[in-house]
């Protein structure tokens, strides 16, 4: 009877199986250490973006009356603000007693762009049960005489009884004024503005109204009182400068 000596083959199966066990261990303490790094930094950025970026002058020190149109605050719930995640808004109704019209003011700002993307009235309409029925560009010129390009879409629902609303809508982005929201949706804003800049956001501007005249006057005489609440190109805010002239002593 011929044996068979194993014991070469015995031990390169140890080897192999010791070095996939060493390999296995260096594999999962590499896991813990990136899982430790990620939650570090999972709590750090959590840390910065609970927290909303200011604008210099709150958007609630806007005007209540401007010229004949007279506002009043519209609640929003608890549950609209936190899905739409804005750094601060306001949502108003305004009366012109002169004309007998009105309108509801909506105006967002987000310092951290990426939380504006999907928040359109073409999605937001429709999603209440609204059927969106057309929608076109129209350019209005300001009191102070510049002449800016908003979309205006309309809305119509027959539940609970029929009803038109138009909407007229725009964004600025860091100063500037866009209509689309791909403006602001590219690898560029998806930094999250950890160091808090007022001056890098979107902001974006709704006047609405069962009148499509009516949403273009209120633009017309609302859209330059907005404009001096946000950051211009320059990162200047007119608002604050309005107050430092108040609070200057005169020369």
């Amino acid at each position: 009877m011929v044996e068979v000596n194993t014991t070469p083959m015995n031990d390169s199966l140890k080897q192999v199986i010791g070095r996939f066990i060493r390999a296995s261990l260096v594999a999962l303490m590499i896991m813990l250490v990136c899982g430790l790094a990620y939650r570090s930094l999972y709590l750090k950025l959590d840390k910065y973006l609970s927290h909303p970026v200011k604008l210099p002058v709150a958007l609630s020190a806007f005007p209540m009356t401007i010229d004949n149109w007279v506002g009043k605050d519209m609640p929003i719930s608890e549950t609209v603000q936190e899905v739409a995640g804005n750094d601060d808004f306001i949502s108003r109704y305004y009366h012109n007693s002169e004309k007998r019209q009105g309108v509801s003011l909506y105006v967002a700002y987000s310092a951290r762009p990426r939380n504006m993307r999907g928040h359109r009235p073409t999605e937001c309409y429709p999603a209440a049960g609204w059927n969106h029925e057309a929608t076109d560009k129209r350019a209005i010129v300001t009191r102070n005489g510049q002449t800016i390009t908003c979309m205006v879409h309309r809305f119509r629902r027959i539940i609970p009884f029929d009803q038109t609303v138009f909407v007229l809508n725009f964004y600025l982005v860091n100063g500037q004024i866009t209509l689309e929201e791909k403006s602001f949706s590219d690898i560029a804003f998806r930094n999250p503005n950890i160091q808090g800049d007022p001056a890098r956001y979107v902001a974006q501007v709704q006047i609405s109204s069962q009148v499509e005249d009516t949403i273009l006057m209120a633009g017309r005489d609302m859209i330059d009182d907005i404009f001096r609440y946000f950051p211009d190109t320059d990162g200047k805010v007119a608002a604050v400068l309005d107050a430092e002239k108040v609070l200057s002593p005169a020369q």
